[in-house]
């Protein structure tokens, strides 16, 4: 998979993921935020070598975001969807629930 800046430029994520396995864009924070516009494009790895090349394409997703393109938990691109991100004030938006154990005082 490789997940791109419209045209070019920033790579967001390049790398091999298995079919039902999660892939972090920007996952090293290199960006501080992610283009408006990207591609998302799936290759076959099975495919002629090298893998990044036109004959190995499954899918290419364009992706908008932005205010006017709301993002929503599950939202899916193609083969990927949204399981979590977050948000610029640091709030972990996700569909994951952490388990917090430990006592829990109510006082009356």
């Amino acid at each position: 998979i490789v997940a791109t800046q419209l045209g070019g430029g920033s790579v967001y994520f390049e790398g091999l993921v298995e079919v039902g396995k999660i892939f972090t864009l920007n996952e090293d924070l290199e960006f501080d935020k992610l283009a408006a516009d990207m591609n998302v494009t799936v290759y076959d790895p099975t495919g002629p070598e090298p893998i990044v090349q036109g004959a190995n394409i499954m899918q290419t997703q364009f992706i908008h975001l932005s205010c006017s393109q709301p993002l929503f938990l599950k939202d899916r691109f193609g083969s990927a969807q949204v399981v979590q991100w977050i948000e610029d004030d640091g709030r972990n938006v996700s569909c994951f629930q952490e388990t917090v154990t430990g006592d829990l005082v109510v006082a009356l």
